[in-house]
């Protein structure tokens, strides 16, 4: 078709091929396109694949390339409003994925609340992800309004037997760790999976360790808990994203492992953050 174009408007063929000139890849024929991309001219589709795997070109032209004012047409104006429209269709789009994402309806808002509260009043830093986060979804944290005794939902973590994890739904914070942990570490009471699963923890004379991970500081740092203690004491002055998370470890390994500890500084009337070479420095 266009070759019959060509013979019938031979004036027509003279301009095009004045204005493109010879196809830039086989430099056999007059060049009929023009790359939107790199602005290389060839003649036809073998030649415009062949451009495109030799420059490594996508052939798609830049929407934000630089052009001095005086070289604008009203093409590329209108490529620039087509741009602006359609950035504002993907804010709209991501605006209204991010309303949806981080609703929270007025009752769980409060109940939210009263979680954190309650925490903050045992001096534990309770954070809550939005709402649409698994691990938010998971959380089965409870206060009893009435007595107001709080049940936090535990996850245990055992590095030595392949990071094995287990949950425990609700487990009143007033409960000491090695109780809580007992159903785990101590083999009569361990169900046949997690003895079977926590084998190396079960042997004669192994003593364990109970860590919890220090939130907001770089790397991996964790606090050492009193599994003598209860809930409740072990995570006063420490952050708590969600629930608390305790990795339970064998003592031998405990130096594989940086701690920092809690450090009152009465002037300031604030706790601070120490690792343990710097407390005993101190």
């Amino acid at each position: 078709m266009d070759n019959l174009m060509e013979e019938e408007n031979p004036e027509m063929k003279l301009r095009i091929q004045s204005r493109l000139g010879v196809c830039e890849v086989c430099a056999n024929s007059n060049a009929k396109y023009t790359c939107p991309a790199c602005e290389v001219k060839t003649c036809s589709l073998p030649c415009t694949k062949i451009h495109k795997i030799e420059l490594d070109c996508s052939g798609i032209r830049n929407k934000v390339l630089f052009k001095p004012l005086k070289k604008l047409g009203d093409m590329d104006l209108h490529s620039d409003y087509s741009l602006l429209e359609e950035t504002n269709r993907s804010l709209e789009v991501i605006s209204k994925r991010y309303k949806s994402f981080s609703y929270i309806s007025h009752g769980e808002k409060e109940r939210c609340n009263k979680l954190i509260n309650e925490a903050a009043s045992r001096n534990v830093r309770l954070q809550l992800l939005p709402t649409k986060f698994t691990k938010h979804k998971k959380n089965s944290t409870y206060l009893n309004w009435k007595s107001n005794e709080l049940f936090w939902m535990v996850q245990w973590v055992f590095p030595e037997a392949d990071n094995f994890t287990a949950f425990d739904n609700r487990v009143k914070d007033t409960t000491t760790l090695i109780e809580a942990v007992s159903k785990y570490i101590v083999e009569d009471k361990a169900s046949e999976d997690v003895r079977e699963k926590l084998s190396i923890y079960h042997k004669l004379g192994q003593e364990i360790k109970i860590l919890f991970k220090a939130e907001k500081l770089p790397g991996d740092k964790f606090f050492l808990m009193n599994p003598q203690k209860s809930i409740s004491d072990n995570l006063m002055h420490k952050i708590v994203v969600e629930y608390p998370v305790f990795h339970v470890i064998l003592g031998d390994n405990v130096g594989k492992y940086e701690f920092v500890h809690l450090v009152s500084k009465k002037k300031e009337n604030k706790n601070l953050l120490m690792n343990s070479e710097e407390e005993m420095e101190a």
